[in-house]
């Protein structure tokens, strides 16, 4: 299982860490500041894949990750 988290500046949503640690500690975080965001995951999260995105556009995004969450199954995002 995996947490898809949408990031903006830096900061994960509300509830974005228990999201986390509902999903086994791995995450991809999609967005702006993905790096400094994923600091607050710290002790939370096993695995972080970060995708780093200036523009927050839904449906660009969601054909961009297509491929690299295929491996999971969609079950399990």
């Amino acid at each position: 299982m995996i947490a898809v988290v949408v990031v903006r500046g830096g900061a994960l949503p509300a509830g974005g860490d228990e999201t986390v640690a509902e999903a086994g500690g791995r995450a991809m975080l999609v967005g702006s500041g993905t790096a400094e965001a994923s600091a607050a995951l710290n002790g939370i999260a096993s695995h972080i894949t970060l995708v780093e995105r200036s523009a927050f556009h839904p449906s660009a995004i969601a054909i961009e990750l297509a491929p690299l969450l295929g491996e999971i199954g969609r079950a399990h995002v």
